[in-house]
This record gives structure tokens, C-alpha cells and sequence, in this order.
């Protein structure tokens, strides 16, 4: 009895601290919960406010390229009625003289009835669903882009207000501690809060802006786009190959297995070609890459043209038996004539055995015609002028621009068959470089939204976000934890709990990030390259991550009101402040 009657306060006391220590615990980890839900949901609102920006860009991009459709159907009919002005020119120039008149006739019935009549129809008809088609592909690409920018502003003022109501539901008592706060409004500053913040995490880019940033991002989007070109926007049409010569041998003279011969490489190939090309390409006007400066243009014709290659090279070969053999380079000769080019390349022999040769082009690969048009066609729409240029559309290589048509060099250049005396009367009425080919209906590209990866080395910045919550304790007899206990060890035993708050608090972290699945062969790219964070495909997904020492340090400090002098005292530095690990 005695015995209980010692140990029963003893047994009491410890339950009391076990209780309390019990609801510490629980009231902690409800308040780390808050945190966590809070964190994360506001990361899962603006992964969906990503996805969706990515969801609109891909749709303006599709708008975009049937739009490039369009401008290819309208230069396609505009090539098909081309033929029946081809073919009647050279009536005229050839066949004409040579029958007495007799072909005009005939060849007038059918280009008449195979191409010009339904030629002339598809034009018109096909020319005003493009100017009428890229009008209203355009008003919907600029409500697709004004969406984002509603959508964008919706997601941060809900996640405002989802952050409080996650807060009531999982800790009704909590509350965004200063440091919370700060890091919040630093977070959604940097996040884009605000369309157009300088350094946000989220880029819109406008077609009347000015400035690198923009031009890059238009840059981009219009690469986007002509990568996105199906096979009839971005190379359509055909080729078909007569080969007459075809000879690629060597030969050794008296024999390749004797002492001394004289080895030569010949490669002869001589062919005809009927070709087809034509594709619509996506371009800036101007020397600035602006939103609305761009236009989409097309080009479409057809050739009949030969392509010859004669290459040969010879070397004098010594066979030293066991001590090997050397070569004397005795030149050679390269001219390539095809494809709207010619080259001509020679080899000077160095008589020095194991020497080479010294190249030399004596011709460089020139545009050059080596076929004669049989139709062409061209189609334009855009803010370009009254006036087809070369000098506006075709910047780059003419071989890898409208699916290799510039290759077609007359057709190109002149849009006629060649020049000889009165062709001017013959010139076709709708050849690729006439003003009605024109139309002023798109007005460029759209305002669109893209991320922008920046580093962080604060900590909240986008796509991270810090939420800090701070909870009052209190004790049963309505003290807090920091409150004077005549039970509590004093003096050399006294506990500093470190806090200047009556208080609990937590920390969470949160990011938003891009994950393209591989896992899966319908997502997996099929270039098997490691794609990064983008705003073109919809991959965003919300993740809780750990957070840092620096962001512990500085939720301590500012959070909790943690004093730092003991640290001060260890490392003897009386003036340290947790702002000095700041760069």
C-alpha cells in the first residue's frame, strides 16, 4: 500500500507528460498535413493551368497548319491551271512551226478540258475558302490565346482561395505564418500572377511586340508549327526517273595484280526526271521575326529536267611485294549537273607517292536550269505586300524550302518557259509570282503562353512554392508552451525550447514539373530523346518535394522567431544572421 501510495504520483506526472507530449505530436502532424495539402494542391491547380496553356497551344498549332492546308490547296489549283498555259507555249514554240498549225487545235481542246476549266474553278473557289478559312482559323487561334490569359488569372486568384479553405479544413486554428506569406506572394509574382511579369515562370508572348524575348518565342512557335506540317503541307508531289547511264566501275590497267598499274574510279549516270513538287511553308517578313509579320506561302510546279553526274579519278598504284604497296594520285575530274544546280570540281594530283590531291571548284554549286517548267503555281496570304518577292520568302536553302520546288529553276525564278523572241505574249496569266495570288486575311501569328526554365536559388520561386503555417498551443490550464510551470526544471536544468512564439509550426514544398511517360509506347518518343519542360505538350504533374537547409534556416528565422546567437557563439561570429547565407 505504502508502496503505491509513493509511485502513484510518480505514475500520474508521467501520464500527464505523455498526454501532452501525445497532443504535441498529433497537433503537429495535423498542421505538417495542412501544410502538405496545401502545397500540393496549389502545384496540382497550376500543373492544370499548364496543361491547359499547353492543351490551346497545340490546338493554335493544328489551326495553324490547316491553315498551311489551305494556302497549299489554293497554290495547288493554281499550278493545275497553270499546265493548260504551259502546254499551249510550247504548241506555239514547237509543235506549231513543225505541224503547220495543225496541233494548236487539238492541243487547245484538251488543256482546255482537262486543265483550264476545272483549273479555274478550283482557283476561285479554293482561293476564297483560304482567304475566308485562314480569317476565321486565325479569330479562333486569338480567342485560344486570350483564354489562356482568362484561364491563367482564374488559376491563381482559386488557388488564393483554395489555400485557405484547405487551411480551415485540415487545421482550423493555423495560420500563414509571415514567412508563409512572403514566400507566397514571392511564388505567385514569379509564377506569373500578374500576364507579362518580367522573369515569371510563365512567358506570353504578343504578335505586336517587339524585343528578343518575343522574337524568340515566335520563332519557336512558328518552328512548332512547320514541324507539326503533315506530308502535303510540308512536301507534296512526286518524281518519276528515266535512267539512260548508269556506270559506277573501276578498272586496272594492264591488271590489279600487277607491280605497277594504274587504277581509275568512273561514275556516269545520266537520267530524266518528271517532277512534281510543291509545299507550304511558314515565314517572317521583314528582318524581325514580329507575331504578326508572319505569313503563310506556298509553291507548287512541275518539271521535266535531266540529271548527270560524271566523276572519275586515277592513281598509279606500286606493289613492293612484302614491303606493302604506295599510290601516286594522278587527279581527277567532278561535275554534277541536276536538280536546278552545277558544280564542277577538279583534283590536282602532288607527285608525291602517299600524297593526295589539291581540290579546287572551279564552278560551285550555282542554281542553274537544268529542266524545263511544265506548270506553276504559288499562293500567298499574310501581311506581305502587294507583290511576290524572293527576297520576302525564300531565305534559306531553296532545296529544303515548299517541298523542294525552288529546285525547278525557271518555273522559280520566271514563272514562264524560256525566254526567246516574243515569249512575252505567251506568258501564262496565273504564274507564281502575280499580285492575285495574294491575301491579306491572316494577320500573322497568335498571342500564346510558354514557360520559361529559369534556376532557383531562393527556394519559393515558380514552379516551387513554400507554404509555412504557424498554430497556437495551448496548454489545458490555457498557458502556452513557453509559459512559466513551478513543476518545470529551472536554472541550470531549464529547457529553452528556442521559439519566441506560444506556438507550433510547419513547413511544406511543392513543385511543378514536366514528365513525358516512357512507359507507355503512345506517349514514348519515338526519337528516343529526353524531353524537357515545354508548354506545346500537356505533362505537368504536381509532386511534394524536401525541402532545402537554406529554407529551413530562413522558416526558423522567420518564421518561428529562432535566435541565432548561440550559433553565433560556436562559430564566433557575434554579427551572423541567417541573411548572410543569402547571395
Amino acid at each position: 500500500m505504502v508502496f503505491v501510495l509513493l509511485f502513484l504520483p510518480v505514475v500520474i506526472l508521467s501520464l500527464v507528460f505523455l498526454y501532452k507530449a501525445g497532443r504535441l505530436t498529433s497537433e503537429k502532424m495535423q498542421l505538417q498535413n495542412a501544410a502538405d495539402a496545401a502545397a500540393y494542391s496549389i502545384s496540382v491547380i497550376e500543373a492544370r493551368d499548364l496543361n491547359y496553356i499547353a492543351y490551346t497551344n497545340r490546338a493554335m498549332v493544328a489551326n495553324e497548319v490547316a491553315i498551311g492546308q489551305l494556302v497549299g490547296l489554293a497554290s495547288w489549283a493554281r499550278h493545275w491551271r497553270s499546265y493548260a498555259d504551259y502546254i499551249r507555249a510550247y504548241d506555239r514554240l514547237v509543235l506549231a512551226p513543225i505541224t503547220f498549225g495543225v496541233s494548236t487545235g487539238i492541243v487547245n481542246t484538251f488543256t482546255t478540258i482537262a486543265f483550264e476549266v476545272p483549273g479555274q474553278f478550283a482557283s476561285q473557289a479554293l482561293g476564297a475558302i483560304a482567304k475566308v478559312g485562314s480569317q476565321v482559323l486565325s479569330m479562333i487561334n486569338k480567342v485560344f490565346g486570350g483564354s489562356q490569359t482568362g484561364f491563367h488569372i482564374i488559376s491563381v486568384l482559386y488557388a488564393v482561395s483554395v489555400l485557405d479553405d484547405i487551411i480551415d479544413r485540415n487545421a482550423p486554428d493555423a495560420s500563414l505564418s509571415p514567412f508563409g506569406m512572403l514566400s507566397f506572394i514571392g511564388h505567385a509574382y514569379t509564377y506569373g500572377a500578374i500576364p507579362g511579369t518580367p522573369g515569371s515562370f510563365i512567358k506570353t508572348y504578343r504578335p505586336t511586340a517587339t524585343g528578343p524575348d518575343h522574337e524568340y518565342g515566335m520563332k519557336q512557335f512558328a518552328a512548332t508549327v512547320n514541324q507539326s506540317r503533315d506530308e502535303f503541307t510540308g512536301k507534296r508531289g512526286w518524281e518519276w526517273i528515266l535512267p539512260l547511264i548508269d556506270v559506277d566501275q573501276d578498272w586496272c590497267f594492264p591488271d590489279c595484280n600487277s607491280a605497277l598499274y594504274l587504277k581509275m574510279d568512273l561514275r556516269i549516270y545520266f537520267a530524266f526526271e518528271l517532277r512534281r513538287l510543291g509545299g507550304s511553308e511558314l515565314r517572317y517578313v521583314g528582318a524581325k521575326a514580329q507575331g504578326n509579320k508572319f505569313n503563310w506561302s506556298a509553291a507548287d510546279n512541275t518539271d521535266v529536267g535531266i540529271d548527270f553526274i560524271f566523276d572519275v579519278s586515277a592513281k598509279a598504284v606500286v606493289d613492293l611485294g612484302e614491303l606493302g604497296s604506295f599510290n601516286i594520285n594522278l587527279g581527277g575530274l567532278d561535275i554534277k549537273f541536276g536538280h536546278g544546280k552545277a558544280s564542277l570540281d577538279i583534283c590536282i594530283p602532288i607527285p608525291i607517292p602517299g600524297f593526295g590531291c589539291i581540290e579546287m571548284t572551279v564552278v560551285p554549286e550555282i542554281d542553274f536550269p537544268t529542266s524545263i517548267p511544265f506548270s506553276g503555281g504559288a499562293y500567298q496570304i499574310g501581311q506581305t505586300g502587294a507583290q511576290w518577292t524572293v527576297a520576302n520568302n525564300l531565305l534559306l536553302d531553296p532545296g529544303t524550302l515548299y517541298g523542294g520546288a525552288p529546285t525547278n529553276f525557271i518555273a522559280w525564278k520566271t514563272g514562264i518557259p524560256p525566254d526567246v523572241p516574243g515569249i512575252a505574249a505567251l506568258v501564262p496569266p496565273g504564274h507564281m509570282y502575280q499580285p492575285q495570288n495574294t491575301a491579306t486575311t491572316y494577320k500573322g501569328l497568335p498571342m500564346h503562353n510558354d514557360v520559361v526554365l529559369r534556376d532557383n536559388p531562393w527556394g519559393f520561386e515558380a514552379p516551387y512554392i513554400l507554404i509555412g503555417l504557424v498554430k497556437d498551443y495551448e496548454r489545458s490550464d490555457g498557458r502556452g508552451i513557453d509559459d512559466r510551470d513551478p513543476v518545470r526544471p529551472r536554472g541550470a536544468f531549464e529547457v529553452k525550447y528556442g521559439s519566441s512564439t506560444d506556438g507550433i509550426a510547419a513547413l511544406a514544398k511543392a513543385e511543378v514539373y514536366f514528365a513525358r511517360p516512357n512507359d507507355l509506347p503512345y506517349f514514348r518518343r519515338l526519337d528516343g530523346y529526353q524531353e524537357y519542360g515545354n508548354a506545346f505538350n500537356p505533362y505537368w504533374q504536381a509532386r511534394l518535394v524536401s525541402v532545402n537547409y537554406a529554407d529551413e534556416i530562413v522558416a526558423l528565422w522567420l518564421q518561428q522567431g529562432q535566435q541565432f546567437a548561440s550559433i553565433a557563439d560556436v562559430l564566433n561570429l557575434p554579427d551572423w544572421l541567417p541573411t548572410d547565407l543569402l547571395p
